[in-house]
């Protein structure tokens, strides 16, 4: 499976290949038919001419085709074995966007609903094939460069805050529909979501941006690889910050990544990864439609926000034991503490969270060739 750099892709897998032959003679095609069958023995289906010869109307453009002759392999899959797809989505396609947030860029898969609360350090929300409509991402499992970030604390559902993503240094994402995917089974009951960031290159990025309600972001990435490909290294900083579109719904934050991979063989690479994240934020809150309707950046909430800090390192190991058995490894551990105050209807409250996450996942996987698939 080829990712593409340009545009979102829908990709269903296993493929059938279909192949259209339009033809503007019957002998052309009828010569093109007894060859292939001679090679495959595939099967076909012919749309004869009809004998009326049709007129085209005062200013339509009119072209006779003559036979079309469809064919197709002698063995098709049932659309029932298809076990789920993919939707892809490449760096191409999200430098374009210009997203504020990882969670913007979900906006182009077709079957995710986004339920944004434009906090800093509340986990988003949305859904993937309308599983659980309620909960912050519930039933989606989510991986930043292998790693799951689903959390079993604060709200136990499962919950992934995007946030600490900085967009311009996301590479693609992978979005997988359906249970299909057995490296990460928790969380996975709608499908599971890679994002995949940049960890190679020569290069330097920057980006500067200045928008409606005193938003200000700053960006700034640089790569270094070694000639030999032997190391690599990079950076990234970014500085975000908005008054927001109504009352009381300001939202400031700064990431920061420092990206360090080793070669010592072609099928062996090493690597070490560090970030950091704050952030601080208000809530402007739901509002009524008839306060809507009088003033729709009106905010009900008076003081609803909250701030979050988080570090954290991971170490990579991907080895190619064989070509047909590639094996991963990571090991990873993330210290974060978070505020949120607000009032819900009883009085004004304040919580505080402190999460401290160890992690280790190993893959081994292996290729298995059982022929031609023709022959099964």
């Amino acid at each position: 499976m080829k990712k593409s750099g340009s545009k979102t892709k829908h990709l269903i897998f296993p493929a059938t290949l279909m192949i259209a032959m339009l033809t503007t003679t019957p002998v052309s095609a009828q010569e093109f038919q007894e060859s292939m069958d001679e090679q495959t023995g595939a099967t076909e289906a012919k749309a004869e001419s009809t004998e009326e010869r049709l007129e085209p109307e005062s200013g339509d453009v009119f072209i006779n085709i003559g036979e079309v002759t469809v064919r197709a392999p002698g063995k098709l899959k049932r659309a029932a074995d298809l076990p789920g797809s993919v939707d892809i989505i490449g760096s191409d396609q999200i430098d374009k966007e210009n997203a504020d947030t990882a969670l913007d860029l979900l906006r182009l898969i077709p079957g995710i609903t986004i339920g944004d609360y434009n906090s800093g350090g509340v986990p988003n929300g949305f859904t993937l094939r309308g599983f659980s409509n309620d909960g912050h991402g519930r039933h989606t499992a989510v991986t930043i460069d292998g790693i799951p970030y689903n959390y079993h604390m604060g709200s136990a559902d499962g919950a992934v805050d995007l946030n600490q993503l900085m967009t311009d240094d996301i590479e693609s994402i992978v979005v997988i529909k359906g249970p299909i995917d057995a490296r990460y089974a928790n969380w996975s009951k709608s499908g599971i979501i890679h994002f995949n960031t940049r960890k190679r290159g020569d290069f330097t990025k920057a980006k500067l941006a200045y928008g409606s309600f005193d938003t200000q972001k700053a960006y700034l990435s640089m790569g270094k690889e070694r000639p030999d490909n032997k190391f690599n290294q990079l950076y990234s900083l970014e500085y975000y910050d908005t008054d927001g579109y109504r009352d009381n719904s300001d939202y400031k934050r700064q990431n920061a990544y420092g990206k360090w991979f080793y070669r010592p063989q072609n099928d062996l690479q090493l690597g070490l990864i560090v970030h950091a994240y704050d952030s601080d934020w208000h809530t402007a809150g739901y509002l009524p439609e008839y306060l809507w309707k009088d003033d729709p950046k009106h905010s009900v909430q008076e003081d609803d926000g909250g701030w979050k800090e988080l570090q954290e390192a991971q170490i990579h190991m991907d080895w190619d034991i064989t070509e047909s058995m590639p094996l991963e490894f990571k090991v990873w551990a993330i210290d974060e503490g978070y505020s949120r105050w607000a009032n819900w209807g009883g009085g004004q409250t304040e919580s505080h969270f402190e999460h401290k996450v160890y992690g280790t996942l190993a893959n081994l996987g292996y290729d298995m060739d059982f022929g031609n698939e023709s022959a099964l």
